[in-house]
């Protein structure tokens, strides 16, 4: 039997701070487990927002591969970020995009989906558990395949989905990730959309005791 090669972990990310988080956590997975880094690199998977910003959240995933040193590959534009919800259209949108992301990450030998959803406001405990659901489904729809895929441990987790803003801030703040990487940050007041993610992070970073301007450190 060939030798299998070293797990890898795909992200999907949008260029939000959970999309960040998730990105530093897994490239510091790797440093962490030592071996070939090169070989177990993760990915980076950019969903189109379907708007606006999705020229600004490019620019983001960008970055944030430039800084943790990983790879990324483009999701179709018919397949929605770690944020959708709330629809029947959002919720078909969401399973489309773990299915494509599930599949494609076996394909460049990941054994581990990140999907970083995470929402606003109050736990909605409803909420998180159609995410967990609709995770665990699609891992169990791509067991079916994982073998013939080469990766026979195949899984999509949601780390982040019961976290409320101030705890993920807190976890952002603690991995010193770089705030002003974020796709929102240089936009501001001159998108509606961008402005309503820096009233919905600034505070709760700056509760937690940090300013523009802090220093993230490279995980390379």
């Amino acid at each position: 039997m060939a030798q299998q090669s070293p797990s890898r972990t795909l992200v999907i990310s949008d260029g939000s701070l959970a999309s960040l988080v998730a990105a530093a956590s897994a490239r510091e997975s790797i440093v962490s487990a030592g071996g070939d880094e090169r070989a177990a690199r993760p990915v980076l998977l950019f969903v189109p927002a379907g708007d606006e910003t999705t020229h600004a959240r490019r620019g983001a995933v960008e970055r944030h591969a430039s800084l943790y040193d990983l790879e990324i590959v483009d999701a179709t534009a018919d397949l929605r970020g770690p944020g959708a919800h709330g629809s029947f259209a959002a919720g078909l949108a969401e399973t489309l995009t773990l299915i494509n992301a599930t599949y494609l990450g076996a394909s460049k030998g990941c054994d581990l989906i990140v999907w970083p959803v995470q929402f606003a406001g109050p736990l909605d405990v409803d909420r998180v558990a159609r995410v967990v659901d609709r995770a665990l489904l699609v891992t169990r729809l791509a067991s079916l395949d994982s073998v013939d895929l080469g990766r026979p441990t195949l899984r999509v987790d949601t780390p982040y989905a019961d976290l409320t803003d101030r705890q993920l801030a807190d976890l952002a703040l603690d991995m010193n990730v770089p705030i002003e990487s974020l796709w929102w940050w240089k936009l501001g007041s001159k998108s509606e959309l961008a402005g309503a993610e820096m009233e919905r992070w600034v505070p709760a970073l700056q509760s937690l005791g940090w300013s523009p301007g802090r220093e993230a450190t490279s995980a390379r």
